[in-house]
């Protein structure tokens, strides 16, 4: 489902893993029923399109969850704040298990960009 029809949330964090996981499963030589492949190029193709797919869906879940945690900080010091401090919690909790998908897959760009909006998002919540 594409997040303009239903938009990212802290259940899509299981679907970008298993995009990596699948990824890296294949980059070990293997077809989807775990035999080896025969076509190396396929399987390249393959790992990069799974790779991109994961990597978008972790950018835009951190976009939305860093949005979010800036709008509850924002709240901070009113009465307001209270009730959303569970939210900015979770928001902070999902940018950090970002952080963590994107080194399941060793690329130094999407884990620079996690650990940036990870770092962003621990200085709006002290």
């Amino acid at each position: 489902m594409p997040d303009k029809t239903v938009p990212y949330n802290i259940m899509n964090l299981r679907m970008a893993e298993m995009y990596y996981r699948t990824a890296m499963a294949k980059g070990g030589g293997v077809d989807s029923l775990g035999r080896p492949s025969t076509d190396i190029e396929k399987v390249i193709q393959s790992e990069k399109a799974l790779l991109d797919k994961g990597n978008a869906m972790c950018r835009r879940i951190g976009e939305i969850y860093l949005d979010d945690l800036t709008y509850y900080a924002s709240l901070r010091g009113t009465s307001h704040f209270a009730s959303v401090e569970r939210e900015a919690g979770q928001a902070q909790a999902v940018i950090n298990e970002l952080v963590r998908l994107a080194k399941i897959t060793g690329q130094k760009d999407v884990i620079k960009e996690m650990e940036e909006k990870a770092a962003k998002a621990n200085s709006l919540i002290q």
